[in-house]
């Protein structure tokens, strides 16, 4: 008989949304998410040999206002999955420019669902280094966990 290997769930973040969306006020929970899009053009650098470039959405709402307060576009090869070094880079500069203190003692929560990017070693380190951001992820195939982020997906691609 095989041996199942479980993944330690402690090492990656609790739903701290528990499926509800909280009334927040702005800068308190922001959830993210990434989607893929269809791409209408081909790329110049496309070849049989490298194969297709697609557009990746990586995006920050914040709960409070329904504000989408971070979207940026990637194009990787093959469908991959973008870098999480770029995901964190991202944060950590909206964390500033949102002016989230790490001496404040109100908290942000920041959700996102079990994307690779989002369970990487950079990723939880993130949170490290920002003690006033609590991370938090919807459980293991459970959309409705991340519902105004998937909302927002079906929107783009709508």
């Amino acid at each position: 008989m095989k041996a199942v290997l479980k993944v330690n769930q402690s090492q990656y973040f609790p739903n701290e949304l528990f499926n509800r969306n909280l009334v927040a006020l702005p800068n308190k929970v922001w959830v993210m998410d990434l989607c893929q899009l269809k791409a209408l053009i081909k790329t110049k650098y496309e070849t049989k040999k490298q194969g297709k470039h697609a557009l990746k959405v990586f995006f920050v709402i914040d709960l409070g206002t329904r504000e989408v307060i971070l979207a940026k576009l990637y194009s990787v090869l093959n469908s991959g999955n973008i870098r999480s070094t770029y995901i964190v880079r991202q944060l950590a500069d909206l964390i500033e420019r949102r002016g989230i203190s790490k001496n404040q003692k109100a908290q942000l929560i920041i959700h996102s669902d079990r994307g690779s990017e989002f369970m990487s070693k950079e990723y939880r380190e993130l949170f490290k280094k920002h003690p006033q951001c609590i991370g938090s992820m919807s459980a293991s195939a459970t959309p409705t966990d991340n519902s105004v982020a998937e909302r927002f997906v079906r929107t783009l691609k709508g």
